[in-house]
């Protein structure tokens, strides 16, 4: 599976890639264990990023849509549609 099936499922969630695809700066922020991820240690893998604050209603608007993608690329990557 290719960035055509990724950009397809994004699109149905009214997400849209960069175009052109350019590389982002290289940035560590703590994890949810406790550790430190960099988005370099996602190199080669689609990432969608967001910034939101709690207090944002716009921002906690767009939670659940992330959620559904969350779930619909899971399920996309258990029958093998994308990687």
């Amino acid at each position: 599976a290719g960035g055509a099936q990724v950009a397809g499922l994004l699109s149905r969630h009214g997400v849209r890639a960069i175009e052109p695809p350019s590389p982002a700066s290289d940035f560590t922020l703590p994890d949810l264990a406790g550790g430190e991820s960099s988005l370099s240690d996602f190199y080669g893998s689609w990432v969608v990023l967001t910034f939101f604050a709690t207090w944002c209603g716009p921002c906690r608007s767009e939670l659940p849509t992330l959620e559904r993608l969350h779930r619909d690329r899971a399920e996309a990557l258990r029958r093998g549609e994308v990687q």
